[in-house]
């Protein structure tokens, strides 16, 4: 819930700009060092946090597909991770699984005690009474298994549209991908 959001803000992992005018446009956001260190057990999972650098920009929000998108169910959050087995196998070479979110959410500060979550989207940004959505997305990865060496692991996420929609020359909103933290 809202009331939590805060606390549950990490690192920033890698930040993209989002343009406006690209809906249904998928953006990859590098989060290789997090999901190694969470197979490795150094690190525990709790997902991803979704923020927006708002500080040129009040009263927009952007829409991104959430794993409960009927329209293409490929626009869903994943996570795409590259890994080889260790020691490796007869023919070596990378292992590729994209990891479908168990769990997404908007967190709304008009209401900070609900928990989200069945929607089709995630909402990230700020509303009409300046009041702020952030997004969070989690994955099981138990399916790697634990001796993989991961070579690379993106979050891909869907953009739909923005809300209210601005001129066609805005400048994009400025997506954030942070490591939740518990």
């Amino acid at each position: 819930n809202w009331t939590s959001a805060s606390s549950l803000r990490g690192n920033v992992l890698d930040v993209k700009g989002i343009d406006p005018t690209t809906s249904n446009t998928p953006y990859q956001f590098n989060v290789t060092n997090t999901v190694r260190e969470w197979v490795e057990g150094s690190r525990l999972n709790y997902g991803f946090y979704l923020d927006f650098d708002l500080s040129s920009v009040t009263a927009t929000s952007f829409l991104f597909a959430s794993s409960e998108y009927t329209t293409n169910t490929s626009y869903r959050p994943k996570l795409v991770v590259e890994y080889e087995l260790s020691p490796c196998a007869t023919t070596p070479g990378c292992t590729s699984g994209d990891l479908i979110a168990t769990e997404d959410t908007t967190l709304n500060e008009a209401s900070p005690s609900a928990t989200g979550g069945g929607f089709t989207s995630i909402q990230v940004g700020e509303g009409s009474a300046g009041l702020d959505y952030r997004g969070l997305v989690a994955y099981d990865i138990s399916s790697i298994p634990a001796n993989a060496v991961i070579r690379s692991a993106k979050l891909q996420l869907v953009f739909l549209y923005e809300s209210p929609t601005r001129a066609a020359a805005a400048p994009p909103l400025w997506l954030q991908v942070r490591e939740a933290t518990g």
